[in-house]
């Protein structure tokens, strides 16, 4: 391969190494632009699973809200399902199930929200919460919520799942 003419002419003939700094600045340009478009491309994966993500969770069901609570004990998971009386008006969800206060809140939230943005239904009601399904190994539970919404009873069925980080998630259908 023959070095351009500009080059031969400025080092006045055919240098070994004026054609070394050609072929070192050749390398470094192609190098250049692959580290460019490895870039570009990771920059597309990444938008790409933000929207992947964005569409699986668009799906108008709830969408799990991971929160650090503790596992069910032993003595919770034996306790009984039966139906306790229902939660006086305004004080939030109806005692019973697994969780504990906070994540108990949490899930009486995604419910009111659901009912007041979707249904379009102010006045819901909790009237007791009991365990479908007892945890399994690996500390998932189901529980079903009844409720009155708009003096229209029903019962949502909420499963819960241990993340690996401690937290749990939640997904909640009628």
């Amino acid at each position: 391969m023959s070095a351009p003419s500009s080059l031969l002419q400025s080092t006045g003939g055919t240098n070994p190494d004026a054609k070394l700094q050609h072929r070192s600045t050749r390398r470094l340009t192609i190098f250049l632009m692959a580290l460019v478009g490895a870039a570009c491309l990771a920059a597309a994966v990444f938008a790409g699973a933000l929207l992947w993500r964005s569409l699986l969770t668009s799906d108008g069901t709830s969408t799990p809200t991971p929160t650090r609570v503790s596992t069910p004990t032993e003595a919770a998971a034996g306790a009984s399902a039966t139906k306790l009386p229902p939660a006086p008006a305004d004080d939030g969800p109806a005692e019973g199930g697994l969780t504990d206060p906070e994540l108990r809140s949490q899930v009486w939230s995604t419910i009111l929200s659901f009912y007041a943005n979707v249904r379009g239904c102010a006045d819901v009601l909790s009237s007791g919460i009991r365990v479908n399904q007892q945890p399994d190994a690996a500390g998932s539970w189901e529980e079903i919520w009844d409720v009155s919404a708009c003096g229209e009873p029903a019962a949502l069925k909420i499963q819960f799942t241990v993340a690996p980080d401690g937290g749990i998630f939640y997904d909640i259908t009628e």
